[in-house]
């Protein structure tokens, strides 16, 4: 999409932005950003019921902890380019996910 948008194929598209900052600088420049959506969770772990907790608790350290090693940056550059894990967001940025939610299914 973008590389269309850049050579004038299509007049706007859209990307995340990831992406979007892979980009040359020069070519950033010579586009506008119309728009840019809420940060949210693009990915969740999750675990069995059953588990016990300080196994649970070890998988959430490892998983939080991996961006601060040339390993974990690696595993995590593997999966969608992932940067980090970070702690499931507070009840109230669930609720704005929720909002957003709706606001697309009533469209």
């Amino acid at each position: 999409t973008i590389q269309w948008v850049i050579s004038g194929k299509v007049v706007a598209g859209a990307l995340d932005i990831g992406t979007f900052m892979e980009i040359p600088e020069e070519s950033r420049q010579a586009m506008l950003v119309l728009a840019q959506s809420d940060k949210v969770a693009r990915h969740i772990a999750l675990v069995r019921a059953d588990l016990k907790p300080e196994m649970i608790e070890a998988i959430k350290t490892i998983l939080i902890e991996m961006d601060k090693t040339p390993e974990g940056q690696e595993v995590l550059k593997k999966f969608e380019k992932t940067a980090k894990f970070d702690n499931f967001p507070p009840e109230s940025s669930i609720e704005r996910m929720r909002e957003l939610y709706e606001l697309v299914q009533n469209r």
